[in-house]
This record gives C-alpha cells, structure tokens and sequence, in this order.
C-alpha cells in the first residue's frame, strides 16, 4: 500500500490549481482546466471547500489541500524550499490539516 504522504504527493503534482470564484452564489474552481464545485470528485478524491486562495479535497482520512500559485514579488510569497519550511518537523498529515485550516480561515477575510 502506498503511504498517505505518496498519494498526496502524486495528486499535487499530477493536478493543478488555475483559479477559485468564491464571490457567486456558489463557490468554483478552475482544476485542469475543469470547473467544479463542491461535491465534485478528481481522482477519487471528492472536493470538499473552496477558498479564496486554496481548495481542499479529501478521500477517506487523507486531506490534500491545492493552493494557488504564488506570484513572486508579493508580500506573502515564500518559497517551499525556505529555511522556515526546512525546519518544520510535523507529520505531513499535521502539516496538510493545518494548511487546510489556513484555506478556511482565508474565507473569512
């Protein structure tokens, strides 16, 4: 079976994340080039919010959160590959439920 931190992985990198409208009578994302909403499944993985900055799917206990790409040159732009993020020691499953609790938590302004 392949561990949890492989399926993320494999989801991530082979699904991309083009834009969200969350300021219509129904949120939407823009996923390789499909729209969806919530409900809608990708891969086996069932769409589960939609926020400003992210989506979140999720398929049994696995939480996997797609982000919109970052622009270099704005403030909140900080490559994966920074000290910050090097020096992280939590479990992917930890890491993952928090940034989609940082992905609900940007629907709120």
């Amino acid at each position: 079976m392949i561990a949890a931190d492989e399926l993320r992985q494999k989801f991530i990198s082979s699904h991309q994340l083009q834009a969200t409208v969350i300021n219509g009578p129904t949120p939407l994302a823009y996923v390789d080039d499909q729209v969806l909403v919530v409900g809608d499944v990708l891969d086996g993985h069932t769409l589960t919010h939609i926020g400003p900055k992210g989506v979140v799917f999720q398929k049994e206990d696995l939480i996997i959160v797609l982000r919109l790409p970052v622009h270099w040159g704005t403030k909140s732009s900080r490559p994966a590959s920074s000290p910050a993020a090097a020096e992280s020691h939590e479990e992917p499953v930890d890491q993952e439920s928090r940034a989609a609790d940082e992905v609900h938590a940007d629907d709120d302004g």
